[in-house]
């Protein structure tokens, strides 16, 4: 059974609510992205090293295929 509110929220407050909602959500995703996108840039930056050692070791020691 649902209880029924005597006087409704005016409508202003409950769009003021939601608003607050939406930027505290809109933040915390906004942290997590930048986040994860600094995981991956670090990943790349790793990545890009390891490549380049591998290729100046190919090239050292005449690899070639």
């Amino acid at each position: 059974m649902k209880q029924l509110l005597l006087f409704q929220d005016d409508p202003e407050v409950i769009l003021k609510t939601e608003i607050e909602y939406l930027k505290e959500k809109i933040d915390t995703l906004r942290k997590g992205q930048h986040a994860r996108i600094s995981m991956l840039q670090k990943d790349l930056k790793d990545v890009k090293s390891e490549l380049e050692f591998l290729k100046s070791h190919i090239c050292k020691n005449d690899l070639f295929l």
